[in-house]
C-alpha cells in the first residue's frame, strides 16, 4: 500500500463456514470442501480441511467407519465428484436445506493401487442439510438422495 492508500482487511478465511447467513456460493464452497474431503479420507490421504469444521459428528462417524472397513481389507476409493448445480430450498435460523446436482464417479482400488470392478458413474441429485451449531460453524448435517 502506499501513502494514500490504506492497507487492505486481511480476507476473511471461506472456512470453516461463520457467516450468519450464507451466500449460495459459500453453501457450494462448504459442500466441495467437504466432497474433497471426502474423497481423500477414502483414498487413504489426510483430508486438507478438517472434518469436523465441515460436517456434523455422525457425518464424520460415518466416513471414518467407512475407511476402517476399507482399511480392514486393504482397499481405498478414488472418488470424483462435482457439483453440477446448487439451489437453496429452505432457510430457517439455523438450518439450511439445499438441493445438489452431482456428477459422481468411484471404484474401489486394491493394495497395489489397481481397480477392483469397474468405474461406475452417476449423475446424483442430493438434498444437503447444513446447521449451525452453538460455535457459530456451519456443517453438513445430512444427506439423502432427492
Amino acid at each position: 500500500p502506499t501513502a494514500s492508500q490504506p492497507p487492505r482487511p486481511a480476507p476473511v478465511p471461506a472456512l470453516p463456514l461463520k457467516a450468519e447467513a450464507p451466500s449460495d456460493a459459500q453453501l457450494r464452497t462448504l459442500l466441495e470442501a467437504w466432497l474433497a474431503a471426502k474423497a481423500d479420507v477414502l483414498a487413504g490421504r489426510e483430508a486438507a480441511q478438517p472434518l469436523d469444521s465441515l460436517a456434523g459428528p455422525v457425518q464424520v462417524e460415518r466416513l471414518q467407519q467407512e475407511r476402517a472397513d476399507d482399511r480392514a481389507t486393504s482397499t481405498t476409493q478414488e472418488l470424483k465428484v462435482s457439483v453440477e448445480g446448487l439451489s437453496v430450498e429452505s432457510r430457517d435460523g439455523n438450518r439450511i436445506v439445499v438441493t445438489a446436482q452431482l456428477r459422481y464417479a468411484d471404484r474401489r482400488l486394491d493394495a497395489a493401487g489397481e481397480p477392483v470392478g469397474n468405474l461406475s458413474a452417476l449423475q446424483l441429485t442430493n438434498r444437503y442439510v447444513f446447521g449451525r451449531s452453538a460455535d457459530g460453524i456451519w456443517r453438513m448435517v445430512s444427506f439423502r438422495r432427492a
